[in-house]
């Protein structure tokens, strides 16, 4: 019996596999394909393969997609969609002549997919079918293993065989320990050896919607690629991504496929509007009739609600009184009070404004304008935080907000980016009640001139990412009055695939 730390080559992979249950290798295939995966990508986008129309990055993406979708979601129809990935990758990218170590591995995943879902028809004998270490052609295991270091360097100064095989033992050691492969980084916390390559492919794939054609195959030109940037980058770092949207996406009619990737990204973002929202849930209903309107929920108890107003009202009142001795805090006081004014039932955001103090008033305090000795403003904070808390444990639609805010990271915007999210934050105000349209406009200021979207300008952000995911997955004709505020044509080719990235981008989904 071979224990993990004696696999050094495929004889001895091959004996642990043996032992193993059949989805291993699967699992094993499908971490190498994903490993490889920027080398294709790359090639392709620098023509490298040639401009034959098949040799294009979808057919290895999808391959991945499906291989790694078809072992925690079992289903008789991913062993149809995988066995049809495999047979285009086998008829088109993965030929003898025409291939990478990249696309031969995500045939391999795919292949062992087919054959090792329950259910599934084809069958495999040699070391579980994990054909990627067992072909002779020149897409060969030791082609495809230091493809990826030949031209990209070392790794960790150490020969690329080793690295590789130390990779697989780690792999090994997750399976055998019970931890979710989908958690762990694909290089483990070695030093990726693709980084830059994969970094260079994001930045041709976010500019691909210039005319810039001799820069970017014809494939990526004018597509959305940001569902696969995020799936890749999830995969890298080990986040589980949602495996029910993964489904659906792996299960795109086959004909759709063939399509090409404008086809397959539009229909990837119509699957995604139906996800997004559940990821960014908001204490508010969104409505069309004629305008947007809000509509808050709570389900905080009346005399909570009342017992929160009642120790923010006394802040309010001992900040004030400490605002002429300390000016900070009496612009505090007077941010409690307005907040107060005007959202008097919205627990959602008097939890965010008692927050917010709570941060600004220990901002102060560390650069020294308010003394640490004043037991007023430690009472100030205790009282405000005190106050968040209750709501947050007594109202579960802002406990549910609350986690699904902190559980996002957002990027910085980029200047065009900030121009678009003013823009389109503009068109949805136009269209909104009063009462929306202003909230819809001070949160889209607020996300613009801040520069921490970690930080104060989160709660905006995040407010401001969820209404407009919602907006967006509402369509109808509220959505093509937004496209005819904005001067486009209510189309995807009028600007709705661009608008749904910079949105997704916003809300880091």
């Amino acid at each position: 019996m071979v224990v993990i730390a004696e696999i050094v080559d495929k004889m001895s992979l091959e004996a642990w596999l043996k032992e193993q249950p059949k989805e291993v290798s699967t699992w094993l295939a499908h971490r190498v394909a994903m490993r490889l995966l920027p080398i294709w990508w790359d090639l392709v986008l620098r023509r490298r393969l040639g401009r034959r129309p098949e040799l294009t990055a979808l057919s290895v993406l999808r391959g991945n997609l499906i291989s790694g979708v078809a072992l925690p979601l079992p289903a008789s129809a991913i062993v149809h969609a995988a066995a049809d990935a495999a047979y285009a990758l086998a008829t088109n990218a993965a030929t003898p002549n025409n291939t990478t170590g990249a696309a031969d591995a995500a045939y391999t995943a795919t292949y062992n997919a087919v054959a090792h879902v329950p259910g599934a028809a084809a069958t495999t004998n040699d070391a579980r079918g994990f054909a990627f270490f067992a072909r002779d052609d020149a897409a060969n295991a030791d082609a495809a293993k230091y493809a990826a270091f030949e031209n990209y360097g070392d790794v960790n100064d150490a020969p690329a065989t080793d690295f590789i095989w130390h990779l697989f033992r780690l792999d090994c050691i997750a399976i055998s320990s019970g931890v979710n492969l989908d958690r762990l980084p694909l290089w483990g916390r070695g030093k990726n050896p693709l980084a830059e390559v994969w970094a260079k492919i994001k930045e041709r794939l976010l500019v691909a919607s210039s005319s810039r054609s001799d820069e970017t195959t014809r494939e990526a030109v004018g597509v959305d690629w940001s569902f696969w940037i995020k799936w890749y980058d999830d995969a890298l770092e080990g986040n589980p991504p949602n495996w029910d949207m993964l489904e659906r996406i792996a299960l795109i009619d086959p004909k759709e496929w063939d399509k090409g990737a404008a086809r397959v990204n539009f229909l990837i973002g119509e699957i995604e509007k139906e996800f997004a929202p559940d990821v960014v849930p908001y204490a508010d209903v969104i409505t069309y009739d004629q305008q947007y309107h809000s509509e808050p929920r709570s389900e905080l108890p009346a005399q909570t609600l009342e017992d929160a107003r009642a120790r923010i009202e006394d802040v309010i009142e001992g900040l004030h009184k400490m605002g002429n001795q300390y000016p900070e805090l009496g612009e505090e006081a007077d941010l409690l009070a307005r907040m107060l004014e005007r959202y008097p039932d919205q627990a959602i955001r008097l939890f965010e404004v008692c927050q917010k103090v709570v941060v600004h008033v220990g901002n102060h305090l560390a650069a020294g304008v308010v003394p640490r000795d004043d037991n007023r403003v430690g009472d100030a904070i205790i009282d405000l935080q005190n106050t968040a808390d209750d709501i947050y444990n007594f109202d579960p639609e802002v406990k549910q907000v609350s986690d699904a805010r902190d559980a996002r990271r957002f990027e910085r915007l980029n200047d065009a980016q900030r121009e678009v999210v003013a823009q389109i934050s503009e068109a949805v105000a136009q269209n909104s009640d009063a009462d929306l349209a202003d909230e819809m406009r001070e949160d889209a200021n607020e996300v613009v001139a801040g520069d921490d979207p970690e930080g104060e300008t989160k709660p905006a952000r995040y407010r401001l990412g969820s209404r407009l995911t919602r907006i967006w997955a509402l369509g109808g004709e509220g959505l093509k009055n937004v496209y005819k505020a904005l001067g486009l044509v209510g189309t995807v080719g009028g600007g709705g695939t661009a608008l749904w990235a910079l949105i997704k981008f916003l809300i880091g989904f």
